[in-house]
């Protein structure tokens, strides 16, 4: 086969195009195959595990270190370490922020408890009045100096980090789905003629004429269309991971 040649080009950009299409799923089982949670608009995901100690890092924002099992459980972030027990009647916890009542203790002693009604977390400090969850950042999204530990890193956020039945799975994947068709057929229209003449068939446009045909400007705009398939595919692909 010359290498020049048509059939040779178009081989290999197929071959190009399959690669790319099974590179993206690869991604795609290796990123929805994990649990995550958020804080800080970052991202959290398992980076190391040894024995019950689990250390969960982001691309920005401090790493969280989680240990202990059952209902006893401690959390260290910043240098921080918190104490977090789950009331027994939580033993059995749901894989979904219900129902649920914890403890948080602060350095220092300083002790909040958790309540999660309805999939709204609501923490309480010791004499029953309600922590606000509203929070004074800066533009850069960072505190003020001084903020408290307890407004810094909440309750729910170090209960979050320290119970993964609570993670949850990132992305999503209709928009990977959707992605993937709009850049296999972005391409096929780009690239292939036959493509383009099944576009023509299947949009009707040959009804009532007399010598059905695709006409130059049809195998234009195809490749126009394809073009424009293949970019909001990327669009669709930052949306499904999460990256806009």
């Amino acid at each position: 086969m010359i290498m020049n040649s048509p059939r040779f080009k178009s081989i290999m950009w197929g071959t190009a195009a399959v690669l790319v299409l099974l590179a993206l799923c690869i991604k795609a089982v290796s990123f929805y195959s994990q649990q995550v949670f958020y804080y800080n608009e970052n991202t959290y995901r398992l980076a190391a595990e040894n024995g019950d100690q689990r250390r969960y890092e982001s691309h920005h924002g401090p790493a969280f270190v989680a240990a202990g099992s059952g209902l006893e459980r401690t959390v260290t972030v910043d240098g921080i370490k918190a104490a977090i027990t789950a009331l027994p009647k939580n033993t059995n916890t749901p894989p979904k922020l219900l129902d649920g009542s914890y403890r948080v203790v602060y350095p220092g002693g300083k002790s909040l408890s958790l309540e999660i009604s309805n999939g709204i977390p609501l923490a309480y400090h010791a004499d029953g009045t309600l922590e606000s969850p509203v929070r004074v950042t800066f533009n850069d999204g960072q505190m003020p100096p001084g903020t408290p530990v307890w407004e810094r890193y909440p309750p729910v956020t170090l209960v979050i980090a320290a119970f993964p039945e609570f993670h949850e799975r990132p992305g999503q994947p209709v928009y990977f789905v959707l992605g993937l068709l709009a850049l296999a057929v972005g391409w096929g229209l780009f690239r292939y003629e036959r493509i383009q003449r099944l576009s023509y068939w299947i949009s009707l446009q040959w009804i009532g004429t007399d010598d059905p045909e695709p006409s130059y400007f049809h195998f234009f705009m195809s490749k126009v269309t394809g073009i424009f398939l293949m970019l909001s595919s990327l669009y669709l692909f930052f949306k499904a991971f999460d990256l806009i």
